[in-house]
């Protein structure tokens, strides 16, 4: 082979790496159908699916046991917000979205276009025996769909899957010892750097 047709050769090889390249990045882009950054979240909602949907009967058996504990009457809805160190004695499907907002009220998510979260969770481990206390045994994970506020159109997606416990809760107004909440922390701060275009990963927030 000539030196002509190596160079040309190579040329179309890095040209087609190029190409590839950039429909991979466009791919990723194409989830996100709004500049990182540039919304401000006005709700949450949060549905269980397989694993999750079954581990969370018992999940919300311990919160009521909880309750109890405290002296606190059976949690019906349409009861006032508890304070936030309280929100261990909720049901889950009642707990998640307020303890999210919590969080997402402390990040500079304040831009021009509203949104919400519709959060669907397929997996929820949390160590059956230290439920209740300071455990770093647990997993949430599951999609988190970008819906437009005003329209309910549906302008992003991506996926969120945190381990940990106790050590999620960084911030000291929502330190609780209780590992499911923890778990609703790290995972809500996981989707803000999503939405702030930051990589995810693992860690406190």
């Amino acid at each position: 082979m000539t030196d002509r047709k190596r160079s040309a050769l190579k040329t179309i090889i890095v040209g087609a790496a190029l190409s590839l390249g950039g429909v991979a990045a466009h791919a990723a882009q194409a989830d996100m159908q709004f500049a990182p950054g540039s919304v401000t979240v006005t709700g949450v909602t949060v549905t269980l699916s397989g694993q999750a949907a079954q581990a969370n009967p018992a999940l919300d058996a311990a919160a009521a046991a909880f309750r109890a504990e405290k002296g606190m009457p059976a949690w019906q809805p349409g009861m006032e917000r508890p304070h936030l160190m309280d929100y261990g004695t909720l049901p889950f499907r009642t707990m998640f979205p307020w303890m999210a907002m919590s969080l997402i009220a402390h990040r500079d998510l304040n831009d021009e276009r509203d949104v919400t979260l519709a959060v669907d969770l397929d997996t929820l481990f949390v160590d059956g025996d230290r439920a209740l206390g300071m455990s770093d045994q647990g997993r949430m994970a599951g999609t988190v769909t970008v819906l437009d506020a005003a329209s309910d159109a549906e302008i992003g997606e991506f996926r969120v899957d945190t381990q940990g416990g106790h050590d999620g809760l960084a911030f000291t107004s929502m330190r609780s010892p209780r590992v499911r909440e923890a778990l609703t922390v790290k995972f809500a701060g996981q989707a803000v750097r999503r939405l702030q275009g930051e990589s995810d990963r693992e860690g406190a927030d």
